[in-house]
Formats: C-alpha cells, sequence, structure tokens
C-alpha cells in the first residue's frame, strides 16, 4: 500500500499547480467571491493525496472486493463535499480574516477535517465489537468540568500571550526543524494543555486535602487475579511479590492464579510458590484456553473479596502495593486505581524506549486526564478494582482486545472516578525483540479500535469528560498519527520523482508537527521525574514511534470489513451478579 501511495504521489506531483488553479477557480465561483485571489504560495497538494489514501486504504483492507469497493465509495463520496463545503466556508470568510483555504492554516484545518473524515468511515464500515449501554449510577463531581474549562481558557491565553511577546523567538525556533511545529497555534495549544492542568490538578488536590475529602469505610479484604499462559519461570516471582504486597498490608488477602491453556510447568511452579507464602492464601483456578478475558472472569468468579487486583504474570509489584492502592478506596467515589508499570529490565533498546513512554504517558498525559476524570486505560499488568462493580458490568469483555481499557471506561462510566497514581510503582516485563513489539502494538492498536465501539453511546449520550472529549480525541490521535508513515513516504516519493519538489528542511518540519514538540515534553517530563538517564534515548525514540506507527497502520489493514456473527460462550457465574 505504501509503495503504492509513494507512486502515485509522484505521478499526480507535477499536476499540482494546475490542480490548484482550477480547484481555486471553481471555489471561488461557489463562494461568490471573484475577487479570491490564490495566496503565493497556495497548494491544494494535501486534498488529492489524502484522496489516494483513503482510496488505498478501501483497497487493501480486509474484505471481499465488493465490501472493499464500498468502503472506498463512502470514503470518497463523504470526503469529497465535506472539504470541498470547508474551503468554500473559509473562503467566505477570508474577508473577515479567516486563513485562505489554501494556505498553511487553510490546508491544516483541511488536514484535520480529513482526520475525522477517515475516523468515521472506518469505525462505520469496519467489522468492530458492539454498542454497550452504561446507565450512571453517582453523580460526578462538577468542579472537573470547571477545571477542564478553565485549563482550556488559560492554555489559549498562555499561547496568545507568547505568540505575542516571543513571537520573533517562536518563530527562529520553528525554523529549527526539530521544532517546526512550535510556529503552530494547534500544537503549542495541545503541547501546553496537559500541563495547564496538571497545574490545575495540584492546586485543586491541596484544597481537596485543606477541606478532608468525604472518606467511607475502608475495604478489609482484596483478592489478586493473575491469569498465566505459559508463564514458567516467572509466575513464581510473581507469586512471591504478591506475598511481599500482602505482608504490609493488615486485611485479608488472596490470590488466584488462573491457569489459561499452558503448555509448560505453569501450573505446578504456581501452586508449589502458593503453597510457600506465609502470608497468601489462595489457589490455582483452571480456565478454558479462551483468552485473558475469560481467565480474569473465572478468577473473578471465584472472589468474594471487596478490592480485586488483576495482575499480569509477568509483572512484580512492590511490597507497598496494597498499602498505597486500598486507602483509595476510601474515598467512595473511586472505582478504580492504576500504578505506573515500568520495564523490569532496561537492557537493550526496547526497554529505554517503553520506560520513555510510561513516564510520558502515564506519568504525565495520564495524570492530566485525572485531574478532568478523563482516564481510558487503566494498563492490565496492575489494576485495582471494586470487586461490586466488576459484578454489576458482567466483568471483562470477551472476545475483544483491550479489555483493560474497555472496563476502565465502562466503570467511569457509572461516575465513578478512576485514579492513576504514577507513585505506585510496579516492574513488568517489555518485548524483547521486533517481533514481539510488532504482536504487542497489533493487539494494542486493536483495543482501541475495540474500546471506542464498545463505548461510542459515551460520546453519543455525553456520559462526561470521557465520553463527550477524551474518547473521541483517542479516535482522532490514533488515525492523526496513522498519517505519519503514508505522508512521509509521498514525500520521499515526489522528492525521489522531482529533487526541487519539497526541501528536507521542510519535510522534516512538518514530522516535527507530529514528533519534535513531544520529544521536548518528553525530556521536560524526564527531567521533573530526575530520569536524566533516559534523556540520552530520547533521539532514539523517533525511530521507535515510526516502527509502532507502521504496526499501528498494518493493524489498520487487518480489520475485517466482512461482518461476521459473534461467537456464543457461556460466561462464568459471577458471585453477587
Amino acid at each position: 500500500m505504501l509503495a503504492s501511495f509513494a507512486v502515485i504521489a509522484a505521478l499526480i506531483e507535477p499536476s499540482f499547480p494546475r490542480m490548484t488553479y482550477l480547484y481555486g477557480r471553481e471555489v471561488r465561483h461557489l463562494a461568490g467571491d471573484e475577487s479570491l485571489r490564490l495566496p503565493r504560495q497556495a497548494s491544494i497538494a494535501i486534498r488529492p493525496l489524502f484522496l489516494a489514501l483513503l482510496a488505498l486504504f478501501a483497497g487493501f483492507g480486509a474484505g471481499r472486493w465488493r465490501d472493499r469497493l464500498r468502503l472506498a465509495v463512502l470514503a470518497v463520496g463523504t470526503y469529497v463535499p465535506v472539504i470541498v463545503a470547508t474551503d468554500v466556508v473559509l473562503a467566505r470568510l477570508g474577508r473577515y480574516g479567516a486563513p485562505s483555504p489554501f494556505e498553511a492554516r487553510g490546508n491544516l484545518i483541511v488536514g484535520v477535517i480529513g482526520v475525522l473524515v477517515a475516523a468515521v468511515v472506518v469505525f462505520a464500515s469496519a467489522r468492530l465489537p458492539g454498542n454497550v449501554h452504561v446507565r450512571r449510577r453517582i453523580r460526578r463531581a462538577r468542579w472537573r468540568l470547571l477545571v477542564l474549562g478553565a485549563s482550556i481558557v488559560s492554555t489559549a491565553l498562555a499561547v496568545a500571550l507568547a505568540l505575542h511577546v516571543e513571537g520573533g523567538r517562536i518563530a527562529a525556533a520553528a525554523r529549527i526543524p526539530l521544532l517546526g511545529g512550535v510556529g503552530s497555534v494547534v500544537v503549542l495549544f495541545i503541547a501546553l494543555l496537559p500541563a495547564v492542568i496538571c497545574s490545575y490538578g495540584a492546586t485543586a488536590g491541596l484544597i481537596a486535602r485543606v477541606r478532608r475529602r468525604r472518606r467511607g469505610p475502608m475495604p478489609r479484604s482484596a483478592a489478586f487475579i493473575v491469569p498465566a499462559h505459559n508463564e514458567e519461570g516467572m509466575i513464581g516471582d510473581c507469586i512471591r511479590a504478591l506475598d511481599a504486597a500482602a505482608a504490609g498490608w493488615e486485611g485479608e488477602v488472596a490470590a488466584y492464579i488462573v491457569e489459561n491453556g499452558s503448555t509448560d510447568a505453569t501450573p505446578f511452579e504456581a501452586a508449589q510458590a502458593l503453597a510457600e507464602c506465609p502470608h497468601l492464601h489462595g489457589e490455582v483456578v483452571t480456565a478454558p484456553p479462551l483468552g485473558k478475558s475469560r481467565a480474569l472472569n473465572v478468577g473473578l468468579a471465584c472472589c468474594t473479596q471487596d478490592v480485586v487486583v488483576r495482575i499480569d504474570a509477568d509483572t512484580l509489584v512492590t511490597p507497598e502495593l496494597l498499602a498505597q492502592t486500598v486507602p483509595h478506596f476510601a474515598d467512595p467515589d473511586v472505582g478504580g486505581v492504576g500504578v505506573l508499570p515500568l520495564p523490569r529490565s532496561n537492557a537493550g533498546w526496547i526497554g529505554p524506549m517503553r520506560a520513555l513512554e510510561t513516564y510520558y504517558g502515564v506519568a504525565f498525559k495520564r495524570v492530566a486526564q485525572g485531574v478532568v476524570d478523563a482516564v481510558t486505560v487503566l494498563p492490565g499488568a496492575t489494576v485495582a478494582y471494586r470487586r461490586d462493580l466488576l459484578v454489576e458490568l458482567s466483568g471483562f469483555a470477551e472476545g475483544v482486545n483491550g479489555e483493560d481499557a474497555d472496563i476502565t471506561v465502562r466503570v467511569g462510566r457509572l461516575g465513578y472516578r478512576i485514579v492513576s497514581d504514577h507513585r505506585i510503582r510496579v516492574h513488568t516485563d517489555v518485548p524483547r525483540n521486533l517481533g514481539q513489539l510488532r504482536e504487542q502494538r497489533i493487539r494494542w492498536s486493536r483495543g482501541l479500535y475495540h474500546m471506542v465501539a464498545r463505548n461510542r453511546s459515551a460520546i453519543w449520550g455525553l456520559q462526561g469528560v470521557r465520553g463527550a472529549w477524551m474518547l473521541p480525541w483517542a479516535a482522532f490521535v490514533m488515525f492523526r498519527k496513522l498519517m505519519l508513515i503514508p505522508l512521509a513516504v509521498a514525500a520521499v516519493g515526489m522528492i525521489a520523482a522531482h529533487p526541487s519538489t519539497l526541501p528536507l528542511r521542510e519535510v522534516t518540519a512538518a514530522g516535527a508537527i507530529l514528533l519534535g514538540v513531544q520529544l521536548v515534553q518528553m525530556t521536560i517530563v524526564l527531567a521533573w521525574y530526575r530520569r536524566l538517564d533516559l534523556i540520552a534515548f530520547v533521539p532514539a525514540y523517533l525511530v521507535f514511534r515510526l516502527i509502532v506507527t507502521y504496526y499501528a497502520l498494518e493493524t489498520l489493514l487487518t480489520l475485517s470489513l466482512v461482518p461476521e456473527r459473534a461467537a456464543r460462550y457461556t460466561r462464568p457465574q459471577l458471585q453477587g451478579g
């Protein structure tokens, strides 16, 4: 697909000036403004390129030819009128100071709309899990909406002030390829917003501590559920770490190791490790080999404890885990608590890359999401929930990827607060090679599609900040990232065919809009958490990001366009539900 896109880009590039002239004339006619003139650097290149890309997505999709043709017609039939309407509106607003539809800012708007069209078309055409409805159980705190609104206004004012006072320096920085995106108002806004939300959250947290939030009874029991499939050599260490965590907490603690079709000595190693635990009681439970979600539900059916902590078998928790996690549930509004899952080892190349991702994504961005109660995923490596909420929601979703994200969103849709506490640390295994990384990222990417599809009624119903903002934003960001590699390949194809077409600096600057500012943010976050040892790996994250984006693009082409009847299965009976 990428090779085809590069060839198409190279073939149509010489026609861009003529296309711009003809299309500009039509837009001027439709806008009813014959005085409209094209700016000197006018270009409509993004439009035919995006059109070709949508057609190629359909042509290389996973389905029958008639399904691919239907997707192509839907994509093109949606994209063309929406973009023409956008260009006409921008042209009409041009007399009031709006950007020309064919200059940089106009093309940016068109690009954003193109990403939105791609997302809507894919979700409308691909075979994805059905929507689930979750009725709110408790009322959300309205002050979080006020924090979000204040953060948006403050960020907009900060960006405007920065451009007014330091516009010259920002423009100079934008000429540096790595920082090519800092001249964009949109990029600056997106970059600053999480930091502003975090600052408001620190203030709100201080006020909450002073006012002493209402507290309920402290949970007195907790259960670990550990799904295990071929975890010989790791499951014993995992259980011994859980025993140390049980020793560090005064309540009752049980562990249910769910053997999930292992072909090695996992069940025997687990049983022996449990028998040697002085502080932890539990059992090894056998589940049919129908995936991790089925194993989790089998374990959940065994639980009677107040708090359920699901643990991946390749994860080592700290002795303070329960002492740090369970007190969060003294707040009756808290439904789930996540942690900071750091790599067990930074050996090799992938370990440091995962550490960078974790600090940036969990210890920074997810902290900001937590301030406005908009967290969309608590990673399954280690996460705690109230057991009664899991039972009410019929347990973990089966037959899908991303069950950890799905249950996080559904608990949040009940109205309960989702907490991501970066001070609670665990250490988990990471992929050791590109093959394992590919398997992980395809699973994660497909999980995001599944989670958004299952919870789309949260978007239509505007269920909190999570439904009204974070879920559609997550879908938009996913598709925005997918554009990175195709557009880079198209640029390479055009440069190879016509070396004078695109200066290399402009190409790298365009890529920096998606990557450069993020790398600067990442460096600041690492310095804040005093992980100076990881800063040296930040430049290498460019390569890592391209690799995982390639895997995400591969995932898109594996989404089936053929409707398929869901398989029937019997869910384990959950106690109390």
